[in-house]
């Protein structure tokens, strides 16, 4: 996944990175939510655990651990079958899932009006 922008717009390179192997084993001895003095955002299965309006902090590419972190679950990008339909009542375009969804859990990244 990589970040799509406007003209104009320049993306700096990420400045923070952990030096973690597993960080879920390792939040708290500097994975980059426990660097920054807050809580793994996600729990095991990739669910928010964290209260709304707290700041999501992610492993990044300046990162020791892999791809397979489980502290990546927003760069994954979708991991579910989304179907995009027009509403029989007059309100315009709409998405819906194909499968059932866990509560918390990541669908995917909206940006737009």
């Amino acid at each position: 996944n990589n970040y799509k922008v406007g003209p104009g717009i320049v993306l700096d390179e990420m400045a923070v990175g952990c030096e973690c192997k597993n960080c879920f084993e390792e939040p708290v001895n500097g994975c980059c939510p426990g660097a920054s003095l807050h809580r793994m955002a996600y729990n095991d299965k990739g669910q928010v655990r964290i209260q709304p309006g707290k700041p999501i902090y992610e492993c990044n590419t300046q990162c020791n651990c892999g791809q397979d972190c489980p502290n990546r679950v927003v760069q994954k990008g979708i991991q579910f079958d989304l179907c995009i339909f027009k509403t029989d009542n007059g309100r315009g375009w709409g998405v819906r899932t194909l499968q059932h969804i866990k509560k918390n859990t990541f669908v995917m990244e909206y940006v737009g009006e």
